[in-house]
């Protein structure tokens, strides 16, 4: 039978009208996920680009927001990946610097050395970390100043600024990949 001519695909609604008639809800439905308007933002426009793209793979077995949710959900994966190596790429930096342990500690000896041209190393080294964290909110600063320069351990710094043991953590992990990647923008240090 492949004297039967395909019937062409009809979409509805338009290409023109999907931003408002699907904008909003694939806006939430990405910042749910996301939890990042820009980067929501960024993944719908990414979606209507693309389903205009390849409009003609459209075969119609769907109505055309699930396909377009379909498309979607694909972007909202890759975001997460590259988000995910790119969050990778930043822990390896602190730690090749050697700057933290396992545990998100400073390392002491990792800042510290007897050769007098280390020295003034040190000194600038000490004061990028200054400044940086002079750019970072109070809150994540506070907690890296306990925690990793005066050694405070966890259950005290939890007690002191009120926050619990989950939220010492997340802190811990933002501040010290701000701090790495401040540090290492004004070092002119490169991430892989």
């Amino acid at each position: 039978m492949s004297g039967l001519s395909q019937v062409p695909v009809v979409v509805d609604p338009p290409p023109a009208e999907w931003v408002e008639r699907f904008g909003d809800a694939f806006y939430r439905y990405a910042v749910v996920r996301l939890r990042d308007p820009h980067a929501a933002e960024e993944v719908v426009q990414e979606t209507f680009m693309q389903g205009i793209e390849r409009l003609g793979q459209y075969r119609g077995d769907a109505p055309i927001d699930c396909w377009l949710r379909a498309i979607l959900r694909r972007k909202i994966v890759d975001w997460i990946r590259v988000e995910e190596r790119h969050r990778n790429n930043e822990k390896a930096l602190a730690a090749e610097a050697g700057w933290f342990d396992g545990d998100d500690q400073l390392i002491p000896s990792s800042l510290t050395t007897n050769e007098p041209s280390g020295q003034v190393e040190l000194a600038e080294i000490w004061r990028v970390v200054r400044q940086c964290l002079e750019r970072v909110p109070r809150g994540l600063a506070d907690v890296f100043v306990l925690h990793a320069m005066e050694h405070m351990e966890p259950k005290e710094i939890c007690k002191e600024l009120g926050i619990t043991p989950s939220n010492l953590w997340v802190r811990m992990h933002r501040v010290r990949l701000a701090l790495a990647r401040c540090v290492s923008a004004r070092m002119g240090i490169e991430a892989n």
